[in-house]
């Protein structure tokens, strides 16, 4: 399942105006007022719901966090 409803395939130039509270996201820790310069690959429209923090973490350090805040509350499949 991809969570893009409609992917567009840009081949000219391409210079989409700012928006307040419309960013870009490329996959990394990042996020643009407007596309980079020579960008390639899929980037997505995405809005931020403020306040927003970034921790960055693993999957495994995700899961021992939130066992370990709420264990009683986590279902264990058989």
């Amino acid at each position: 399942k991809s969570w893009c409803c409609e992917i567009v395939k840009v081949s000219v130039p391409f210079k989409p105006v700012s928006h307040a509270n419309i960013w870009w996201w490329c996959g990394d820790n990042r996020l643009f007022d407007k596309l980079p310069l020579n960008v390639t690959g899929t980037c997505a429209l995405v809005s931020l719901l403020l306040p927003v923090s970034v921790y960055p973490t693993s999957a495994q350090e995700l899961v021992e966090r939130l066992s370990s805040v709420v264990p009683g509350q986590w279902k264990h499949r058989t």
